[in-house]
Formats: structure tokens, sequence, C-alpha cells
């Protein structure tokens, strides 16, 4: 296969590919080689649900590939509107920097992808205004409801002869939503029983990791001393004014507006000034669907990366930071 469509495998000629020349789904569930795809899919979403990418792309150009429409089988078979909201941010997140890469290279990596082959893909046709780029009005409304922010509204933006005015870099917000839709097309598709069977186990580790099933979606009151310790140690940390990696700062957020914290709220739990990389990532995970469109990951994520500090005897009765703070309110109540 073209290791174009590792980068890509969202591609028309990515599905292609995998109808012409790959195997059998039901092969690639076996053991042997073949497997790599599923763990790499397994990868893929774990890093979609954890970051905001689907993480590296396998040395294996084939496996990677493969792994695209296996993680797409593991989100329909998951079935939750956050996870596969998590999954179609990521996977355009990644591509966009990728596409953004390729176009703005000096030197162009290997297999990069051509700005026309972009356009095309994605029905994208361009005038060149002198002033900006000019996008058919229709077009842009079909993939203007995957832009946040009022001034992607179509009463916001300039419009002349059924073009609308888009500076170059925002070119990139636009593919970035196109993506996203492309990725998300057809989810959740049918799994038939027997491919349902044969990735339970692998739907059933996604699920544990994420700690997603049953959790509360809304709280009502805020008290930070009724917080995990993990989430209390992390916001021990930002007021003693260390940087939290990325990792440490995606947990403290999604637990932050999970629990119903606005971006303009978070000094309400954290004292002195909030740093500027945690208010921008709570804008960013606060979208149109909610406070829980990005839960946070469940406790043995938590452990995984280094963040389970100090577990108390209640740690030991749940399996995710929202369920803990859950918990300790209905204690108080």
């Amino acid at each position: 296969m073209d290791a174009l469509l590792a980068r890509y495998p969202f591609l028309e000629s990515a599905r292609e590919a995998v109808r012409d020349e790959a195997p059998p789904i039901d092969e690639l569930l076996e053991t042997g080689s073949r497997s790599a795809a599923l763990d790499r899919a397994i990868d893929r979403l774990e890093n979609a649900l954890t970051g905001e990418t689907v993480g590296d792309i396998h040395a294996d150009t084939e496996v990677e590939v493969l792994s695209y429409p296996l993680a797409r089988i593991l989100v329909s078979l998951i079935d939750d509107r956050r996870v596969t909201r998590r999954f179609t941010n990521a996977e355009a997140r990644t591509a966009t920097i990728r596409i953004r890469n390729d176009l703005e290279a000096t030197q162009p990596p290997t297999h990069a992808i051509a700005r026309a082959h972009v356009l095309d893909e994605f029905e994208l046709e361009l005038e060149d205004l002198g002033d900006g780029l000019g996008i058919d009005v229709t077009r842009y409304l079909q993939l203007s409801s995957e832009l946040e922010g009022s001034r992607w509204r179509l009463v916001n933006r300039p419009v002349h002869d059924g073009l609308v005015r888009i500076t170059e870099d925002e070119l990139f917000n636009v593919i970035e939503a196109a993506v996203r839709v492309r990725v998300g097309d057809g989810i959740p598709l049918e799994v038939p029983p027997h491919l349902a069977d044969a990735l339970e186990d692998a739907t059933r580790a996604i699920e544990r990791r994420l700690g997603h099933t049953k959790l509360p979606d809304s709280f009502d009151r805020i008290d930070p001393s009724l917080f995990p310790p993990c989430m209390q140690a992390l916001l021990g940390r930002v007021e003693a004014g260390d940087r939290l990696s990325s990792h440490s700062r995606f947990a403290l957020v999604t637990f932050l507006t999970s629990i119903g914290l606005s971006p303009a709220d978070l000094d309400a739990v954290i004292e002195n000034e909030v740093p500027v990389e945690l208010r921008t990532m709570a804008e960013a995970v606060i979208g149109e669907e909610g406070p829980t469109q990005f839960p946070p990951g469940s406790c043995e994520t938590m452990v995984a990366f280094g963040d389970c500090i100090d577990p108390d005897e209640l740690c030991s009765q749940i399996t995710n930071p929202l369920a803990y703070y859950d918990a300790a309110l209905a204690e108080q109540d």
C-alpha cells in the first residue's frame, strides 16, 4: 500500500485499497502478524481518548491503514457520543497537523499530500479573491456547523457572488472540519454480530480504560474539598506554579469542565492566576455538546500516566474521578 495512505487513512483511495488489497476483517482479528492492526486500532483510539491526536504512525504501512477502519468499528461498538466525538476530533486534528506540515514545509516530507489533492478530496473549490480565498457558500454551510465560535456564522462572514471569504490560515480550520465529517460519517456502523463478539475483549478494555460508563453528567455544587486526591494534587501543583504535562493538564481540565466549570470560572477553584494554557484547553474541550463532551480518563489512565496521587479508601471503590466526586458529594448530603 502507498505510504501516503498511512498518513491519511480516511482518503477515498485508502478505502479503495482496503477493499481491493486487504484481507477480510475476520482474518485481521486472528492471531499472527495481522493482529498488529487491531493493536494499533486500540492504540489509535486510546490516544484519542487521552489526548488530542491518534498517536504516531505505525512502521508498517498496511497495519496503519487497516487500523483506521478497525478503530471506527470499535467506536461504533462502544457507541457513546463522547467517545465518537473525541475520536473524530483527534483524527481530524492529526490530519490537519500533517496536512499543514506538508503544504507549508520548504522541503515537504516523503509521501506528502499535495494541496490540489486535499481540495479535490473534500470538494473545496477555491477562488483567489486577492484579499483572501473564496469558497462556495453551499459547501461552506455544510462545514461551518463543525466550526466553533461566532466568527464562523455566515452572517459574520464576507459573502460576494456566492463565495464566502476565508483567509489562507482559516482554510486549515475548514479542512479540519471536512476531515471530522468524513471520519464520523456512518458511525455507529452496523457491525455483524460475529465481529462484535470477536472484538468484545478489545471493546471492554477500552471502556475500562476510559471509565466512561454510567458517569454522572451533572453536579449540584462545586466543592474542591471533595475532589479526588489526584485532582487536588494537580490543583496544588498549578497553584505552586508548576507547569503540568499535557496529559496531566488534560486530566485536570476535563475534570473541572465536566463538573460544570466554564473556562472563565476556573479561578473559582484555582488560587492565584489561572495559567493561560489551562484556560485555553478548557475553551477547546467545552464544545456545543456540553461539558461532558470530554469526560476525564479513568483511574486506570491516571495510574498509567503517574497522575494517581495518594489514593484513599473511596478510590478503591470507583473507576473514574467523576465517580469519586459524585460519591463524595452524596456522602455529604
